[in-house]
């Protein structure tokens, strides 16, 4: 494919006044090191990499730093990119950085495709080319990628599909603008909420054109789809594979529409499509494992998260599922060990996930306390039981930072105190519970077994009633309000 160059100045764009500094890490597969000149190639590989700097820097105000270096082993020594980007994942932490740009030798690949990126985590990964002008445009592609650059039918830009250029074209240059500001993190769509609806327009105004570009329309999906109008969200999915019909990455948004639109069925359809492309890709198991669980087969759903952490160790959310599952199922050991390694991979997962931890430890707290009276090493539990608190009431002071106005934080603090029979504190927690929600049923009961212990009938009554007028369906309580009225 023929080489040709267009100076960045043919399509001026304004630079935003500030600078983004990304930070990058650079991770060199371990075989690599064995070349004859490759500290030499190292250093022209940062001058590449600082080449492309000046480009975004010039054109959009985006500067890279390279951070660090890293090594790390190719497992499988000639492989597709995705399945060597699940290795790439699992070994390399972002830490620090941004970015991290993976290294491999050209022949490992087992395709024609020099490069791939994972937009959503952070990821880039390339075969070393000895071209320095095949790799600077292969690491200026993949870079655009990462600040939602898509391909395009356009000659003369880094993101055609049909030649090989060093120029960052309007249309790529307003969408890297609209995620200069984008987070890094695993959890956070990358384009901020007061920019999406930009982006929605600047997307609908490329796919008017009807230029034929499948990734405009499956971005274009992305966007709705966290807009929640999953109907426009489908539409653009559909004319998407209509356009090209092997797009696994298209194939699993729109099972994650039809997922929340409640049509697990067509969801799971869909992923079944996208595993016969890609049967490692963990992504896909995992979703397939959402719509098990939202079918309501536990079993089935807990088999594909397994199977998603097992390919990609440190994959969040399939750990934060799993916790949820053997959470409900009682096992609170093992849901402690899921959930702990969710918040040691991304330490601000979600308030969700500090509540179902926090709850775990508290429940096998109380399994503790309710064994001290009979052990003889009465000290060494009291002090476990100690431990498993200090770690839960962490976990919800953690949540109740980042929101305030969360009552099952307090519930559970609440909880936590009552088991240790610390009823003035247990209490306190349970009354900022209710100040935030007063209909919290929950709370009440809770409440009201505290007071009826106490021999306070009249509040214990009272919460107790509450309870059968928010939820008069509700047998909370019951039980213990007729013992009440029977003294």
């Amino acid at each position: 494919m023929a080489l040709f160059f267009i100076a960045n100045s043919v399509f001026p764009y304004p630079k935003q006044e500030a600078t983004r500094t990304v930070n990058i890490k650079i991770a060199v597969e371990r075989g690599l090191k064995t070349r004859d000149n490759w500290e030499i190639e190292m250093l022209g590989l940062f001058r590449l990499i600082r080449g492309c700097s000046q480009m975004l820097n010039d054109r959009v105000g985006i500067e890279l730093k390279i951070n660090q270096t890293a090594y790390w082993n190719l497992n499988n020594k000639k492989n597709f990119l995705p399945e060597i980007l699940n290795d790439l994942r699992k070994q390399v932490l972002p830490e620090e950085c941004d970015i991290i740009l993976g290294i491999v030798p050209r022949k490992s690949i087992n395709n024609n495709v020099h490069g791939i990126s994972d937009y959503y985590r952070g990821y880039i990964l390339l075969g070393f080319l000895e071209d320095n002008v095949a790799l600077k445009y292969t690491i200026l592609h993949e870079l655009c990628h990462i600040f939602g650059g898509v391909h395009l039918n356009e000659p003369g830009s880094i993101m055609s599909n049909e030649n090989f250029c060093l120029t960052i074209d309007d249309f790529t240059a307003k969408t890297i603008l609209l995620n200069k500001e984008r987070p890094f993190h695993p959890n956070c769509f990358p384009v901020l909420e007061s920019d999406l609806d930009e982006a929605v327009s600047l997307f609908e105004q490329r796919a008017d054109l009807n230029l034929g570009e499948a990734e405009v329309h499956g971005f274009l999906a992305s966007l709705y789809l966290e807009k929640q109008a999953y109907e426009q969200a489908a539409k653009a999915c559909l004319e998407a594979l209509r356009l090209n019909p092997h797009a696994i990455d298209i194939s699993t948004r729109l099972g994650s529409i039809y997922l929340k639109q409640g049509e697990n069925r067509k969801a799971e359809e869909e992923y079944k499509k996208a595993l016969k492309l890609s049967p490692k890709s963990p992504e896909i198991h995992y979703n397939l494992g959402l719509c098990y669980k939202n079918m309501g087969m536990n079993e089935k759903a807990k088999s594909k998260f397994l199977h998603a952490v097992k390919i990609d160790s440190r994959y969040p959310d399939a750990h934060a599922e799993l916790g949820c599952i053997y959470f409900n199922e009682g096992e609170f050991d093992q849901a402690i060990t899921e959930l702990r390694t969710t918040l040691e991979i991304c330490p601000d997962y979600s308030c969700g996930v500090f509540f179902y931890l926090a709850t775990a430890l508290i429940y096998k707290m109380k399994s503790e306390v309710s064994n001290t009276a009979s052990s003889k090493t009465k000290s060494t539990i009291s002090d476990r039981a100690l431990e498993l608190f200090t770690e839960a009431k962490a976990l919800c002071k953690k949540a109740l930072a980042i929101n305030s106005d969360l009552p099952e934080a307090h519930n559970i603090l609440g909880f936590g105190y009552f088991c240790q029979a610390r009823n003035k504190e247990a209490e306190a927690e349970f009354l900022k519970a209710l100040e935030l929600y007063p209909e919290y049923i929950h709370v009440h009961f809770n409440l009201g077994v505290l007071y009826f212990n106490n021999n306070q009938f009249d509040k214990a009554a009272f919460h107790l009633r509450r309870i059968l007028e928010i939820e008069p369906s509700s047998g909370m309580g019951f039980r213990i309000l007729e013992q009440i009225f029977q003294r």
